[in-house]
């Protein structure tokens, strides 16, 4: 849709349906799938953590803080690379 129209998902909602039903579509595509792929980052980070021997419990947290600094403190094209 966005390449036909040149809008987002939201702009288009907004347009036809109203303000509450762009808000509640954006809050359950918010939550869900962000804490699904939330979910499954740090999933993947334990297991890729125990293949190599390295405890889960301190290494989860460090790899929470670790991608949270990139994307906080660092610059835009930095963070694009990866």
């Amino acid at each position: 849709m966005g390449a036909v129209t040149g809008k987002g998902l939201s702009d288009l909602i907004l347009k036809i349906p109203g303000f509450v039903a762009t808000f509640i579509t954006m809050a359950i595509l918010g939550i869900g799938p962000d804490f699904g792929n939330i979910a499954a980052e740090f999933a993947g980070h334990r297991l890729r953590m125990g293949v190599f021997g390295i405890i889960k419990y301190p290494s989860v947290p460090a790899g929470a803080l670790l991608v949270w600094s990139v994307i906080v403190r660092g610059r835009v094209k930095m963070v694009g690379r990866y």
